[in-house]
């Protein structure tokens, strides 16, 4: 399965859309960040980064605003290509395929943090 590169906030609204895995509607761009930050939390995408956890320190102005609105203010321009760049990194480990190399480091990174998967 080939992993989508994201161009801006749009394509991955359109692409959770399409998705169908999350019901709800995408307007804001805080929406948009809680499903990168939903997906980044999910083991074999935490176990490699978690660097998008810092996506809801971003301007709150910014979270509320309507994604069809971004293209109005280049004020956010470099936070709209932080929020692109972790929504891609997400994505990429979101997507692939967990092969047993790949179980064994997270097993290894729930381990190092202390998560039991009997808890």
């Amino acid at each position: 399965m080939g992993t989508v590169q994201f161009e801006s906030i749009e394509d991955i609204r359109d692409e959770f859309k399409q998705d169908g895995d999350f019901h709800q509607e995408y307007n804001t761009v805080k929406d948009v960040i809680n499903t990168i930050i939903s997906r980044g939390n999910e083991e074999h995408v935490y176990a490699f980064s978690d660097e998008q956890l810092s996506l809801s320190s971003l301007d709150s102005d910014l979270l509320n605003l309507d994604i069809d609105d971004l293209g109005v203010d280049d004020k956010y321009e470099d936070d709209i290509i932080y929020i692109v760049d972790q929504a891609n990194i997400v994505n990429y480990y979101y997507n692939r395929e967990i092969t047993e190399e790949i179980q064994e480091e997270i097993d290894e990174d729930k381990m190092i943090r202390g998560i039991d998967d009997d808890d």
